[in-house]
């Protein structure tokens, strides 16, 4: 069984998710909304000195004025520079030219670490305070019970191709365990590729989840459980100021079985 689901998620990898949008959730965007960002991540070849780009989405937590970020691991790993955009209202339009508070996050010249991740479960989280253009309008909270199966959830995303933002409500529909850990079920329509890392929250706009793969051709979606990103976010509070970074962001490994969707560098497409 093991070896099926490996096999499930090489053969699905590349199919990252988006959101549809969805009359549903009209009364949970905006806390989700204002705490969803773009994360924009460039790779450099050196055999071919070209460099490329890929598209996911993260979301604030935490006190919004931190400027704390969590998205997919696989969304930034082996990137060379890592860029956000955020405060993007429902429905907006995102311009690649012209990215709303487009903002490097990665490298920075600090003496401070300012990312943790957890590659056994496609995981990372950023703490940017010092170079945020504008504070976020929100950040989300942890809700680390498992959700029952039927409950209402929700999401925030963007589709490649479309750039903008869409909403999409769906319910739990059942578990998965691999490695451990037992992923959520989820069944967002119009699913596409873009929405990797982005939250999965409850009708109390509290995170439950993250998206990290899924299948297009069914609409199905794996969302690992918030408690795992708890883990992570209270390593943040308690080790911030250490001085030593174990990697940088070049040298860490995608995790095996996730992959970002990498297109040419285009200079008029979410410049670096």
């Amino acid at each position: 069984m093991k070896k099926l689901f490996i096999l499930f998620l090489f053969s699905f990898s590349s199919l990252l998710i988006g959101c549809g949008s969805s009359s549903i959730y009209d009364d949970y965007t905006d806390e989700l909304q204002n705490s969803t960002i773009i994360v924009v991540s460039f790779f450099y070849d050196s055999d071919s000195d070209e460099w490329e780009y890929g598209l996911g989405t993260g979301f604030f937590v935490g006190d919004p004025a931190e400027g704390i970020f969590v998205t997919a691991l696989h969304v930034v790993a082996g990137a060379d520079e890592v860029f956000i955009s955020y405060g993007y209202k429902k429905g907006e339009t995102i311009n690649p030219n012209f990215p709303k508070n487009y903002t490097q996050v990665f490298p920075q010249t600090t003496s401070k670490k300012f990312y943790w991740w957890d590659e056994s479960r496609d995981l990372v989280i950023f703490k940017v305070k010092d170079v945020l253009k504008m504070k976020p309008k929100g950040a989300l909270s942890f809700c680390t019970n498992i959700p029952k199966i039927g409950s209402n959830i929700y999401t925030c995303g963007h589709t490649l191709g479309e750039y903008y933002y869409n909403h999409s409500s769906s319910t739990v529909s059942g578990y998965k365990e691999y490695n451990g850990i037992k992923y959520i079920l989820t069944g967002f329509p119009n699913a596409g590729p873009g929405n990797s890392g982005g939250a999965v929250v409850n009708e109390s706009s509290c995170v439950i989840g993250m998206i990290q793969i899924g299948d297009t051709r069914i609409s199905q979606q794996y969302a690992i459980p918030s408690k795992y990103i708890s883990f992570l976010y209270d390593e943040v509070n308690s080790s911030y100021g250490f001085t030593e970074f174990d990697k940088k962001l070049k040298e860490i490994n995608t995790p095996e079985g996730y992959k970002i969707n990498r297109t040419p560098y285009d200079e008029n497409m979410f410049k670096k």
